[in-house]
């Protein structure tokens, strides 16, 4: 059990060195909910690891176990796929930089609808041909963003991202961590070359047990 603590904390800070400044890239704005997403998805990714080790069985070989880390690591792999479109779109969605063309612009959250003014406004500028980003809508209401998407609907969108965002780290973990265990087990081919090994040497060693030899009658 050790062992396996052991091997999985070095999985987590190998991950986190490797893909650090990526995972903070894509994180949603909010500072604070970054490490909270980094730790909590981590911490789930242990108890995952730990209840495949708990679910085999004590007659399972390297070979039925790699398996299963194989079957898993192929469902978290497509699901990290899907997760990941899925988030990429979330945040081009609902993230925008103001003002728009600014060195110094900062990350915005939008909110998932409108607020009665942005609405009326939407639609008179809608009549007129003229369509508007999460950007320049944000300037048309004095850059408060709660004029144009309520407080309640920006909230339901930072918890979009950071649910997804956690999701999409420990889906990713869980999918390297079980990738990495069906690499160092045992491959059905290694075990299929001890075996004939094996049974070579029972048949040397039948082969070489000495035989009774023919005594003469006399000494009978």
């Amino acid at each position: 059990m050790q062992a396996l603590l052991t091997s999985i904390i070095q999985l987590v800070a190998m991950l986190f060195a490797a893909f650090g400044a990526f995972l903070t890239d894509i994180a949603p704005p909010g500072g604070a909910v970054e490490d909270f997403a980094q730790g909590f998805a981590s911490f789930m990714a242990v108890l995952v690891f730990l209840f495949i080790k708990a679910s085999f069985h004590a007659d399972d070989d390297a070979v039925r176990r790699r398996n299963k880390f194989r079957r898993v690591g192929g469902l978290t792999l497509v699901a990290y796929v899907a997760i990941g479109l899925y988030y990429g779109v979330l945040l081009n969605t609902l993230t925008f930089s103001y003002p728009p063309n600014d060195p110094a612009a900062t990350t915005h959250v939008a909110g998932l609808f409108y607020s009665d003014d942005a609405k009326k406004f939407i639609e008179i500028e809608e009549g007129k041909g003229v369509s508007h980003s999460n950007a320049s809508l944000l300037g048309e209401f004095g850059s408060d963003p709660q004029r144009v998407w309520p407080l309640n609907s920006i909230e339901l969108s930072r918890l979009a991202l950071n649910l997804s965002y956690s999701l999409l780290i420990f889906i990713l973990m869980v999918a390297i961590g079980s990738l990495c265990e069906v690499a160092l087990l045992p491959d059905e081919k290694a075990e299929d070359k001890i075996a004939p090994q094996d049974s070579g040497a029972s048949n040397r060693t039948a082969d070489a047990t000495p035989v009774n030899q023919f005594q003469p009658p006399g000494n009978q």
